[in-house]
């Protein structure tokens, strides 16, 4: 996203015929498949982390288990990649584009269960 996208400028020439705004450009970016994804860190995070502990204290699994956090946070990963990816204009035109959004989701969830690992654990 550049700044001319977000600001328009409109300058006034006096004799001239205004003229309207040009359109910005459309595109949609992924929540949880783009570099600006970082926005949407804080909820997953207190998600997976609260899901990991309700499967700790209801489903009685043992506190050193990373399974529960683990699984947590690739639901909530898929969860928004699904989302993300209801939107037409957010999916990927070619395969390099399929396998960056793969790769990206993969480590944005393993970044998920890292930080709920840590907000649990410490």
């Amino acid at each position: 996203m550049r700044l001319a996208d977000l600001v328009v400028v409109a300058l006034d020439c006096g004799d001239r015929e205004p003229r309207p705004a040009p359109d910005a450009r459309t595109s949609a970016a992924g929540i949880f498949t783009a570099k600006q994804s970082i926005v949407v860190f804080p909820m997953s995070i207190s998600v997976v982390a609260t899901i990991a502990r309700a499967g700790h204290t209801i489903g009685r699994t043992a506190f050193d288990s990373i399974a529960v956090p683990l699984v947590a946070a690739f639901v909530v990963g898929a969860l928004l990649v699904v989302l993300t990816l209801s939107d037409p204009r957010a999916r990927p035109r070619d395969l390099a584009g399929w396998g960056v959004t793969v790769l990206v989701a993969i480590v944005n969830s393993l970044v998920l269960f890292v930080a709920a690992l840590g907000i649990e654990k410490f």
